[in-house]
């Protein structure tokens, strides 16, 4: 099926059919209804091509296979089986200035928009979804007090085996350099006339 006959389709489609869709494939078969082409929806959206067609290939399979009723089977909501959004709001109380101001500037339209997700903040801050994701979990990271425990536990626990086991280690060159000692002295001269013939 090639995207003409795609788009007839999307065209066809009553409008409660299209109501029925996700909120993104909503959002862009009502874009292509309107006249908007794929490229100007990349554009608008922040998102690639194999994306859009992607969302649009399951449009197709969700207007194609209706329920016995008559309907698109809708998906199932995950409202109370463990997601949990958070509230931002709660942290307009704490101390903003430790953040960035691009972290900063998201946290307070999240905080003022609880109900926009995360690719319609990037549309009102004029960034893309992902970034906002990443500033958003960075934010509260920081004002939680946990921003870089992982990272310094890392650091700690590196330095910790490299003093632990350096003994263990400098003997180990030293047994692999002795056995290995003819082996090592042919690559660095075989390395020098590499070097000599392209010079």
């Amino acid at each position: 099926m090639d995207f003409n006959q795609k788009m007839q389709i999307i065209l066809s489609a009553s409008q409660e059919d299209i109501n029925k869709l996700a909120p993104r494939q909503k959002q862009i078969a009502d874009m292509l209804r309107n006249g908007y082409t794929v490229r100007e929806i990349m554009l608008r959206l922040y998102c690639t091509k194999q994306n859009i067609h992607n969302v649009i290939n399951n449009v197709i399979k969700k207007i194609q296979n209706k329920n016995h009723s008559g309907h698109i089977k809708q998906k199932r909501s995950n409202a109370g089986r463990g997601t949990k959004r958070i509230d931002y709001q709660y942290y307009m109380s704490k101390d903003l200035s430790i953040l960035s101001p691009q972290e900063r500037t998201i946290l307070i339209v999240a905080a003022k928009n609880p109900d926009k997700r995360n690719w319609e903040i990037a549309e009102m801050v004029g960034t893309t979804p992902k970034n906002v994701g990443v500033c958003l979990c960075n934010a509260v990271k920081k004002l939680n007090g946990t921003y870089g425990d992982k990272r310094e536990y890392f650091t700690w626990y590196r330095h910790k085996y490299y003093q632990e086991h350096r003994e263990e280690r400098r003997e180990h060159n030293r047994k692999y350099n002795q056995e290995h000692r003819e082996e090592i002295i042919a690559r660095q001269r075989n390395r020098r006339r590499g070097v000599l013939k392209k010079s």
